[in-house]
Order: C-alpha cells, then sequence, then structure tokens
C-alpha cells in the first residue's frame, strides 16, 4: 500500500512526539557556554535559526561538527538534534546545530539546500565572534539531514558540483564527513512507496521531475566526494538499503567506514544515535563517531 500526504503528516506527528522525549535526562540546551536560536534570515522563522555549542575547556579539542537534522524534509528542527549534539560535547567535539524551513508541498529542494548554505554564509562570517576561528570542521547529518550533509560537503569539495548544483557553498576547513541513515540515491528512493500527493509534499512541485531530483542527489556526484566518510545504519533501519548502496559504490575508499548495527532491539531503528542516544546500541554508533574523528583530526 503506497503512503499518502495524510500518512506523511501522521508520520511527521509520531515522528516529532519521538524527538521529544529524546530530552529527557539532559540538560538545558542554554546550561552550556552556548548561543541558542541565533537568526540567520531575520524573518522571525524559528527554522531560520541555529544553536552554537562550546566544549569545556577542560577537554576541547577545537573541532567543530556542523550537524543538519533530519525529518524526511517536511518537518523537524535544529533544536531535535540537541541530545547528540550534547553527546558530542562531551567528548570534547564543539557542535553548531544547522536549521533549514521544511518542505510544505510548494518548496524546491534546492530551497532546503539553499538555506543550509545561508546559515553556513552567517555562520563563516561570525567565527571569531563565536570562538570558532581556530577550529576544523566535520560535516555531520541524518536521514535528509544526511543527504544534504553528503552533497553540501560534496559541493565544497568540487567547484563543479557547485556549479551543477547552483549552491553557493562557504570554504571550511572540512576533515570528514559523518552520515547516518542517509537518503542516498534521493532521485529514486520515494517513487513507488509514495502516492503522488505525498510525494509533492515531500519534494515540491517537480517531485516528478527525475532528471531535476538527480540535480540534488548525493550519489550523481558521489565519485567526487574526497573527505573521510563515516556512515551508519541498523538491521531496523527502512533505509538500511540506502546506507548500503552508498558502501558499496565507495568501497576501496581510504578513509571509509561503515557501522551496520545488528541487534534485536527494534528500538535500535532509524537515526536511533542521534534520537535515542542512550540505548547501548547509540553508545556504539557514537563512540564510533568520536573514534572516527579523533583519528581523522589527530593525523
Amino acid at each position: 500500500m503506497k503512503i499518502g500526504r495524510f500518512g506523511m503528516e501522521l508520520l511527521k506527528t509520531y515522528l516529532t512526539i519521538s524527538n521529544k522525549k529524546a530530552f529527557k535526562n539532559h540538560p538545558p540546551r542554554d546550561a552550556f557556554r552556548s548561543r541558542i536560536n541565533i537568526p540567520y534570515i531575520d524573518d522571525g522563522s524559528e527554522y531560520h535559526t541555529y544553536d552554537v555549542y562550546l566544549a569545556d575547556e577542560s577537554n576541547r579539542k577545537h573541532c567543530c561538527i556542523l550537524d543538519i537534522h533530519g525529518g524526511s524534509y517536511i518537518f523537524g528542527n535544529h533544536r531535535y538534534n540537541y541530545p547528540y549534539a550534547y553527546y558530542l560535547l562531551k567528548a570534547g567535539f564543539d557542535v553548531v546545530l544547522l536549521d533549514y524551513a521544511p518542505n510544505d508541498g510548494k518548496k524546491d529542494i534546492y530551497d532546503l539546500f539553499k538555506d543550509v548554505c545561508l546559515n553556513l554564509r552567517h555562520l563563516k562570517n561570525r567565527l571569531e565572534e563565536y570562538d570558532l576561528a581556530d577550529d576544523t570542521f566535520v560535516i555531520s547529518g541524518d536521514s535528509a539531514g544526511g543527504h544534504i550533509a553528503l552533497l553540501i560537503s560534496t559541493a565544497m569539495q568540487c567547484e563543479d558540483v557547485a556549479k551543477a548544483t547552483q549552491l553557493n557553498v562557504e570554504e571550511f576547513d572540512i576533515r570528514a564527513t559523518v552520515v547516518s541513515c542517509p537518503v542516498y540515491d534521493f532521485a529514486n528512493l520515494p517513487h513507488g512507496a509514495l502516492k503522488s500527493n505525498a510525494l509533492e509534499r515531500m519534494l515540491g512541485p517537480r517531485y516528478n521531475d527525475i532528471r531535476h531530483l538527480e540535480i540534488y542527489s548525493a550519489r550523481t556526484y558521489i565519485n567526487q566526494h574526497r573527505l573521510p566518510l563515516f556512515v551508519s545504519t541498523s538491521n531496523h533501519d527502512f533505509l538500511r538499503s540506502e546506507s548500503l548502496m552508498l558502501a558499496r559504490e565507495v568501497k576501496g575508499k581510504e578513509n571509509f567506514k561503515l557501522v551496520d548495527i545488528k541487534t534485536e532491539n527494534k528500538e535500535a531503528n532509524h537515526v536511533h544515535n542521534v534520537t535515542k542516544i542512550d540505548l547501548p546500541e547509540s553508545i556504539e554508533v557514537n563512540n564510533a563517531i568520536i573514534e572516527f574523528i579523533d583519528d581523522i583530526i589527530n593525523k
């Protein structure tokens, strides 16, 4: 049975409630050396704001994770990824939680990417003010955010990709890309599973223009991605095939790591390491991410 627009809205409601539960047993977002809800576009939209968190100086590594949240392109905001940021902060990483306005059925997928690029420009112009000027950077993302992170990090590495996608990307000292349960083959992923009205809700008016969607698919440019790459998934991840496809297509690449969790625990499902960070499986993934980044920045 195909999922329609109503089913998409039910999924949005369920996942929103699930993400909010992840805040339990964590300190408030302003309990750290943090700046929260910084507007990068002055239009009053909560989606056009972002957070900056600095690790404690006692173990600060001066490596900043630029993280992009998921949400099926239709919901979510940077606040939902705070538990994940908290875990990374404790490990000594600075964290910036980026944001973008989700699709309402009227936006083009390009608009979501454009928001993230504007967020990165606002951040780049204030690195010294935020005490991030001496940091190296890692781009991170989960699910739809993993798709955005993969493509933007590739555009940062290759001018031809930036031109093809019309993304005005800023230059950062990017050392690696880390994605959890990412959307990889974006142009073909939803077709066959969703009704036309659900596809339009997710992808916008050009939902059926495969050639256009391929322009914004990470798979199209994966040969241009040369940074160290970390990918995680699990046997209960409904997008596991996307991660495995990505792993096959970069097989043999130096500094590539796939963590594919096998477990009977069905809670260790899609992006569990972001939304349910206290699960043993989530701890395994996030510790592997920390080890991976430490190895990269210490070389």
